[in-house]
């Protein structure tokens, strides 16, 4: 287990630090230990062995008025490791920053020890710069870097108290699998470069912290489809004005920088500690101001493109007391997931869990281009025979994952296959678009019933 250290853990902590860096680290006594134990801005982790005691510690400092949180150092016992203490260790320092709406953690590793480094990089953070002579024996470190995304929002503490259920209505006004489709879960998986949602499943991402509800294309967006409140409560915090686009790479830095990579977006508390999060809402569509009372079912706003996000959705976190919760297992994102759930979710109604969608489907004139299929992915029930000497089929998925086979065919009015294609998913993918073409030669189409059959 992990938990925070403290005084009675100084001899095991001094004991582990000394057989960790006594070669290459001044090593930290039980003296200092002791000082540091007494420091509200110093972080000791330490990873209990039920048999062995205290096997591996972690060391970091909060600085920058609470805006980073330096991880000075990790040990673990020589005949412990390799079996994934420090990475743990690592993934609750993560949690703890995150839990602390503390947006940036920071590390320093030395630049002759690339595997060090590498492992560093694996749970996803990234160098950020170099120094010379950091250890005082002419050796130069690198500096790494991860950036937690929040909304704007500091959230407020609130003491732990003995809540009534909290319930939870559908945050946004759609029918599921019909006209918006649940295409992302919180992520149960604390691994770094993995990740499950609550059925062990792969409808998230590593690191995702909400549910996100897609809707079909931007021209659905544009149309609009309204955001409501889940539960009643108070407007805590907005943010609107931010622009409804596909981020490129300069972007992307840019809003993870700023910590804007929820877009536009609301904060609302409802006592007790429960708090939820709406994010990537429309440009100027918020309807709420900031200490606005609220109603479940009340209209928040409409979903957007804002921020950080890959296609048109809202994304959806609840947290109580400052820890993320998932609602479709009524548990925190810490808690290992399971193949058949037990555990009691906070929706009102059940929301259906389906691990892939076909979302959009149809026939086109021409071979698609999937640029406009994210503009315009609403299927044309006719097409003109004469404009028609290539027919094509196309699919959108929600869902696929690395090794899915999809198969689509096209079939003629007589019920004859005139075009099939088998394919594999090389990656595993929030979206997906696939297609399959005949051509007819520069004649046109025969006239009659066309059939697309997609499977996967």
């Amino acid at each position: 287990m992990i938990r925070k250290a403290t005084l009675d853990d100084i001899p095991q902590l001094a004991r582990t630090e000394m057989a960790s860096f006594v070669s290459h680290h001044f090593p930290i006594d039980e003296d200092s230990f002791y000082e540091l134990l007494l420091d509200p801005f110093q972080i000791i982790l330490v990873y209990e062995d039920a048999q062995n005691g205290v096997i591996g510690h972690l060391l970091a400092e909060i600085l920058d008025d609470q805006m980073r949180m330096n991880v000075d150092s990790i040990a673990v016992l020589p005949d412990q490791r390799g079996k994934g203490i420090g990475k743990s260790l690592m993934h609750t320092a993560f949690n703890y920053a995150r839990q602390n709406n503390i947006p940036i953690l920071t590390l320093e590793t030395p630049e002759n020890d690339p595997l060090l480094r590498g492992f560093y990089q694996s749970l996803g953070l990234s160098v950020t710069g170099r120094q010379d002579d950091f250890y005082g024996d002419g050796s130069a470190c690198l500096m790494l870097k991860m950036i937690f995304i929040w909304l704007l929002l500091i959230f407020l503490p609130f003491p732990a108290q003995a809540a009534d259920t909290f319930i939870l209505q559908q945050p946004i006004a759609c029918t599921l699998g019909q006209s918006c489709w649940l295409v992302n879960y919180p992520d149960h998986d604390p691994q770094g470069g993995k990740a499950a949602d609550f059925t062990c499943g792969s409808l998230t991402y590593d690191g995702h912290d909400g549910s996100d509800f897609a809707v079909r294309d931007l021209v659905a967006m544009e149309t609009g489809v309204v955001v409501t409140a889940a539960a009643a409560g108070t407007v805590l915090r907005i943010r609107d004005g931010a622009p409804d686009q596909m981020p490129d790479a300069a972007e992307i830095s840019t809003l993870m920088k700023e910590k804007k990579g929820c877009g536009n977006g609301i904060v609302l508390d409802h006592g007790e500690g429960w708090q939820t999060l709406y994010c990537h809402m429309k440009n100027g569509s918020l309807r709420v101001k900031q200490g606005q009372t609220v109603k479940t079912g009340d209209v928040l706003g409409l979903v957007g493109h804002s921020g950080i996000a890959e296609f048109p959705h809202l994304h959806f976190t609840v947290l109580k007391n400052g820890e993320i919760q998932d609602p479709f297992s009524g548990s925190t994102i810490d808690t290992p997931c399971q193949e058949s759930p037990s555990q009691s979710p906070l929706w009102e109604e059940a929301l259906t869990y389906q691990s892939v969608s076909i979302a959009a489907a149809g026939f086109l004139p021409s071979p698609p281009e999937v640029t406009l299929l994210r503009i315009d992915a609403a299927e044309k029930a006719e097409l003109a025979r004469e404009e028609t000497t290539t027919l094509s089929l196309w699919g959108q998925f929600y869902g696929v994952v690395a090794g899915d086979i999809i198969e689509l065919e096209i079939i003629d009015p007589d019920d004859r296959i005139i075009a099939k294609h088998t394919l594999q998913q090389e990656k595993t993918r929030a979206r997906q678009y696939y297609w399959i073409g005949k051509s007819f030669e520069g004649h046109s189409a025969r006239p009659g019933d066309y059939t697309g059959l997609i499977t996967l």
